[in-house]
C-alpha cells in the first residue's frame, strides 16, 4: 500500500479507535514541519480521551494507508499537535521523536531592556515584575535557549522572565530571563493569530542551566538507546 502523506491546508479526517466504535472528525492541517501537525480541535469533538488516532486525507484515494498518530501532551487551547512517524523507527526519525516527546509547557512575561536590567541585579527570589505570566508550549529546548508556540502577542528584541518544569514527568522547576531572538506569526485561526518565538538564555543560576543541560542530555540518551 502508499503511505499518507499530507500538506498544508488539507482536510483530514481523525479516526479514533479505541472505543467500540471508532469514532470519525474532520478537521483541516494548519501547519506541517517534519513529522509534526498542528490542527484545530474539530467543533464536534467535546473530549479527547485517546491520544492515538488514525489521519487520513478526506481526498484519499483507495489503497492509501492513513497515518498513525499520537496527540501530543500540552497542546495550545483549540488546538491539537500531532506526532505522526512511526515510534519505532530509528536514527533521524528517533531524533525528531525525542524532541516532539520532550514538549512542555512555559510560563513567561515580557520585560522591557530596562526592567531586565534591574530586576537581573536583584536576589533569584526577588526577582518579580509585577506583571502576569503567560502561557506558550515549548517545542524545543537546549542548554542555550528554547522555542515555543503561544497564543500571546511577542515581540522580537524584547525580554522575558519565564519558568518551566523540567526533569522526568516535569518533576524540577526553573527559571531566569532570555531575549527574544525572532518572532513570527504562525497562523491565524478566526482572527486569532499563534506566535512562535525563539528565545536565548541571558541570566539563570548554575544550577538552572545545568538542570536544563542534564534534562536534554538525558532525553538525547534516552532517543538514542537501542530497541
Amino acid at each position: 500500500m502508499m503511505e499518507e502523506t499530507f500538506h498544508e491546508g488539507e482536510t483530514v479526517i481523525f479516526t479514533f479507535t479505541g472505543k467500540e466504535k471508532p469514532l470519525r472528525y474532520t478537521t483541516r492541517i494548519l501547519h506541517k514541519e517534519g513529522f509534526r501537525l498542528l490542527v484545530p480541535v474539530p467543533e464536534d469533538l467535546d473530549e479527547i480521551t485517546d491520544d492515538r488516532v488514525q489521519i487520513h486525507s478526506r481526498d484519499g484515494g483507495k489503497g492509501i494507508q492513513p497515518k498513525e498518530g499520537k496527540i501530543l501532551q500540552g497542546s495550545t487551547p483549540g488546538f491539537m499537535r500531532i506526532f505522526c512517524a512511526d515510534p519505532d523507527a530509528s536514527g533521524a526519525d528517533r531524533r525528531e521523536m525525542f524532541r516532539i516527546e520532550d514538549e512542555s509547557r512555559i510560563e513567561f512575561c515580557l520585560l522591557s531592556a530596562d526592567e531586565h536590567e534591574r530586576l537581573s541585579r536583584l536576589p533569584v527570589r526577588k526577582r518579580n515584575s509585577g506583571r502576569p505570566y503567560r502561557s506558550g508550549v515549548v517545542h524545543d529546548l537546549s542548554g542555550a535557549g528554547v522555542h515555543f508556540y503561544t497564543k500571546y502577542v511577542i515581540e522580537a528584541e524584547a525580554f522575558v522572565l519565564f519558568r518551566l518544569l523540567v526533569g522526568e514527568g516535569g518533576s524540577t522547576f526553573v527559571s531566569g530571563f532570555a531575549e527574544v531572538i525572532r518572532t513570527r506569526v504562525l497562523f491565524i485561526e478566526e482572527g486569532k493569530p499563534l506566535w512562535e518565538a525563539a528565545v536565548h538564555f541571558t541570566d539563570m543560576t548554575p544550577r538552572d542551566r545545568d538542570l536544563i543541560v542534564s534534562h536534554v542530555l538525558e532525553r538525547q540518551r534516552a532517543a538514542f538507546a537501542p530497541g
